[in-house]
């Protein structure tokens, strides 16, 4: 015959040694401290605004073109996403405001009548074309 109280006892150990085991592990977990770690934000003081190109370009700085010689197949210009399409060589390069063209060159404005690019204090201007009857 089956010896239910035995059955029993046994069930009760099998289900209750696992439960104690979690609740157990739960409160370890909920007496540690979280680890902080401290992130070193500058101050919004320290933080230099964004100026203007036209206070950048300076008299003493001269527009060059003659080792430039991408020509522009088409821009975006606004205040987001700004990008350009420039074409040399058969090679079509996109190149967003702020971004590098073939790593040299840093694309720094863009709007209708002009598209600058700067290389270390050397400024290069493409005369925007694109759309206008010649």
């Amino acid at each position: 015959m089956i010896n239910f109280k035995k059955i029993k006892k046994v069930l009760l150990v099998v289900f209750i040694t696992p439960a104690s085991l979690m609740l157990i592990m739960v409160f370890l977990n909920l007496s540690e401290s979280p680890n902080i770690q401290l992130l070193n934000l500058k101050e919004i003081s320290d933080i230099t605004a964004i100026q203007n190109i036209e206070n950048d370009l300076g008299p003493e700085v001269a527009l060059e073109n003659s080792s430039f010689d991408y020509e522009l197949v088409g821009y975006r210009s606004g205040s987001i996403d700004a990008s350009v399409i420039l074409k040399k060589n058969n090679k079509q390069y996109v190149v967003a405001l702020g971004e590098n063209l073939e790593g040299i060159y840093k694309l720094i404005k863009i709007d209708q009548d002009e598209i600058i690019f700067r290389n270390g204090e050397k400024l290069y201007k493409i005369e925007n074309l694109v759309g206008k009857e010649n």
